[in-house]
């Protein structure tokens, strides 16, 4: 009965510690950054800052430089009650970024090594890995609608899948 249990608690661990990860890279995609978020209540707790210090997000063996995802200091100039209200409603204030060595942008094990990482932190909500927009060859025929006037917005519906 003990091993049972033991079986148990072993397969559930690694479930418990992905449940938030968004979801996992994938091949032939190629990925610029990982993005995760800080769950509210520990946006200021000790444990948080012992985390997350100087931009920094300290993972066991490794230290890793972060950047805010979205400017929330540079909104907060122009109409801080406004940002205030946004950052805790959303919680755009925690939403951060690590940007991946152009050599690491199509590893996916070291990708979803940092995903699992990240997400056995207890002050991450979620994370995944942000890919890299993929540019379309607007230059073929008939595959965009020409905007009438330089007003109109282009229709892009064809080429969306």
């Amino acid at each position: 009965m003990k091993n049972l249990k033991a079986l148990l608690l072993m397969v559930a661990l690694p479930t418990y510690a992905a449940e938030n990860i968004d979801f996992f890279a994938k091949k032939d995609v190629e990925y610029t950054s990982v993005v995760f978020k800080i769950k509210k209540e520990a946006k200021s707790g000790v444990n948080a800052r012992s985390i997350m210090q100087n931009q920094q997000f300290i993972l066991p063996g490794t230290t890793l430089q972060t950047i805010p995802l979205y400017d929330t200091e540079k909104k907060r100039k122009y109409n801080a009650a406004s940002a205030m209200r946004l950052d805790e409603q959303y919680g755009f204030d925690r939403y951060y970024q690590i940007m991946l060595p152009g050599s690491k942008s199509t590893d996916i094990e070291y990708i979803n090594h940092l995903l699992t990482q990240l997400s056995e932190e207890d002050i991450v909500e979620i994370a995944y890995p942000n890919a890299k927009p993929v540019v379309r060859d607007l230059s073929r025929p008939n595959t965009v609608k020409m905007a009438a006037k330089s007003g109109d917005i282009l229709d892009f519906s064809a080429i969306q899948y």
